[in-house]
């Protein structure tokens, strides 16, 4: 929430959810209506593969290896989810490139995961599937009594 106050309550996350909804539909608005522009092939497997990368590797060596996921996997979640990593590929693609729809698929798949699914970069001691960590559920039974 704060400098100080490194936790969001619910109303807080579920604003900044509906910032990344609202950008979410724009984006997707914005590649609607240039569909004919877009090379969907590309496009899904940039949308796609920040997932089978950063995601898919983590959550079966959860479930089937064991729950205590290696760091790496949170590392390599971290970096395809980043705004930042994509921003750096966008600018990339742009100077050999040139500007391009297709640009769109990375940024609706963050704002996706962001806005409708609540995810968010993933932190190291919570486990990487999605489950409530009990401290803070502890906490959060006392902040909202």
């Amino acid at each position: 929430m704060d400098i100080n106050n490194k936790y969001e309550t619910v109303h807080t996350h579920n604003l900044v959810r509906f910032e990344h909804t609202a950008l979410l539909l724009v984006m997707a608005w914005v590649a609607a209506i240039n569909y004919q522009h877009i090379n969907w092939y590309l496009f899904n497997a940039l949308f796609w593969g920040i997932d089978l990368i950063g995601f898919y590797p983590g959550i079966l060596y959860y479930k089937y290896v064991s729950k205590n996921v290696p760091k790496i996997f949170y590392l390599i979640y971290n970096i395809s989810h980043s705004y930042l990593t994509w921003i750096v590929f966008s600018l990339i693609w742009v100077y050999f490139y040139g500007p391009d729809y297709v640009l769109l698929a990375p940024w609706i798949h963050l704002m996706a995961d962001r806005g409708i699914f609540g995810n968010t970069l993933k932190a190291y001691h919570v486990a990487f599937n999605i489950e409530k960590n009990k401290h803070f559920a502890d906490f959060e039974r006392i902040i909202y009594k």
